[in-house]
């Protein structure tokens, strides 16, 4: 009977990739070119206001990724997509255009962990602003409520109670 070799046990897979789901509003599809003439498909990625990298602020910053037929689809039927950046890779992002003096271009590289971990903060918190005014909205008055206690209010004036309700008489009003 002949012997098994026994397999190599197969480390983990490591995540070499920090990863961050944008909403489709973030992401601008576009086509580029190489000097040898082939075409790639890329995507924009625009950073939210409050996005903030080691404290510093890079709200309006830009990137670009490979768009993958994945993040086409999710994009089209989610309305969300998965952002992927190496993590041994630094990420460049920009603002601004060259030759510009209104928005100087302005480029920098950061850390992909730290680049998708401020993109999560700005959505988090823009996602707790808007519960926020959600809520409000919820504890304000509408304008049907204000007719309808402004109604009450002239009955309660006009020594109506709510057993009376419109039962008033020539004689009620004389008096």
């Amino acid at each position: 009977m002949p012997k098994k070799t026994p397999e190599p046990e197969q480390a983990p897979k490591a995540d070499n990739y920090a990863k961050i789901n944008m909403p489709a509003a973030f992401l601008t599809p576009h086509d580029i070119q190489t000097s040898d003439g082939r075409t790639f498909e890329k995507c924009f990625v625009s950073f939210p206001k409050g996005t903030k990298v080691n404290g510093i602020d890079v709200s309006g910053f830009s990137t670009d990724v490979f768009l993958s037929d994945y993040m086409k689809k999710d994009m089209l039927e989610k309305g969300r997509a998965t952002v992927s950046f190496k993590k041994d890779e630094p990420v460049p992002i920009w603002t601004g255009k060259k030759d510009d003096a209104e928005h100087p271009y302005q480029r920098y590289e950061v850390k992909a962990t730290d680049l998708t971990h401020a993109l999560k903060v700005a959505q988090d918190a823009y996602k707790a602003g808007k519960a926020a005014e959600r809520a409000a909205e919820k504890g304000a008055v509408s304008l049907a409520d204000e007719a309808q206690d402004m109604a009450s209010g002239k009955d309660a004036l006009a020594g109506d109670t709510p057993e009376k309700e419109n039962s008033r008489t020539g004689q009620d009003i004389a008096q």
